[in-house]
């Protein structure tokens, strides 16, 4: 096999007409427009560096000690009593309303604070993971979502707290941070309003969020532990101080009809909410 490689090889460069000299050369050649143009330019921005200019204009240094902001809002204290929580949940990053009937959160809070947005960018995920304060039979697992066509959709997103690998893995709890979510609105539409989130938080410094799901009388249920999946989700975004209150609702639909869609219409009305 490596003959038969190295013997197409030397026909190709044959039928070119090339050298080990013209390569040699190209090469240089090549080198040389790259250094000037970087002499000149400077040296090329990846598009990732380009966006991160464009929308997050100023650089943090990592902090082990960084502090997490946690959404403590009169807002959250009216919707966590409305909903009637038979528990409450937290870790270093959310709080979760939740419901042992429907085996999952009925409302997460979480706070995007602009000076840990995108501040890091962490390569390596975390991995879901069960919250062991909740009674096995009250809680979800990872092979109730195998082939139900739902993602485990995050609440508090990731992107927004990969800063260090330990708060990172706050937003893995399969419990208190994860809902059964259609995989084209976990992946097309409600990304939509993940990025809007981080927008609102660079442009105020902070934006307290509350996702709230929404179920039927009689929920759909998936896998082994019958878990609920809601029909749809609000995504609550406030900054008191700037007067800010904007609402988004979308449903969980397996069908959604994604490639025209736009975060503008899904705004509602917050009155309707609360």
């Amino acid at each position: 096999m490596l003959r038969i490689t190295f013997l197409l090889l030397v026909g190709f460069l044959s039928a070119q007409s090339f050298s080990i000299s013209d390569i040699n050369n190209l090469v240089s050649k090549t080198k040389k427009y790259a250094d000037e143009y970087e002499s000149k330019y400077g040296k090329k921005k990846t598009y990732y560096e380009e966006k991160k200019e464009e929308y997050f204009p100023e650089e943090y240094k990592e902090d082990k000690n960084i502090k997490i902001l946690k959404n403590n809002t009169l807002l959250k204290k009216k919707v966590f009593a409305k909903l009637k929580c038979d528990d409450t949940y937290g870790n270093q990053v959310v709080d979760t309303c939740y419901s042992f009937r429907k085996k999952g959160a009925l409302a997460v809070a979480y706070t995007v604070d602009k000076k840990i947005v995108h501040a890091i960018n962490l390569k390596k995920r975390g991995k879901w993971h069960y919250n062991k304060n909740i009674p096995t039979y009250y809680r979800s697992s990872n092979s109730d979502y195998l082939r139900s066509g739902y993602d485990k959709g995050h609440c508090a997103f990731d992107s927004a707290f990969d800063v260090t690998q330990r708060v990172l893995n706050n937003t893995y709890d399969l419990n208190i941070n994860a809902v059964p979510m259609a995989a084209m609105v976990n992946r097309k539409t409600w990304i939509q309003a993940e990025y809007f989130t981080k927008k609102v938080a660079v442009s105020l410094g902070k934006v307290d969020v509350i996702d709230i799901m929404v179920y039927d009388k009689h929920p759909k249920r998936i896998g082994k532990n019958r878990i609920s999946v809601p029909r749809g989700f609000y995504k609550v975004l406030e900054n008191k101080k700037a007067g800010f209150l904007e609402c988004y609702y979308y449903e969980n639909d397996l069908n959604v009809k994604w490639k025209r869609d736009k975060l503008e219409d899904h705004l509602v009305n917050c009155s309707s909410i609360f």
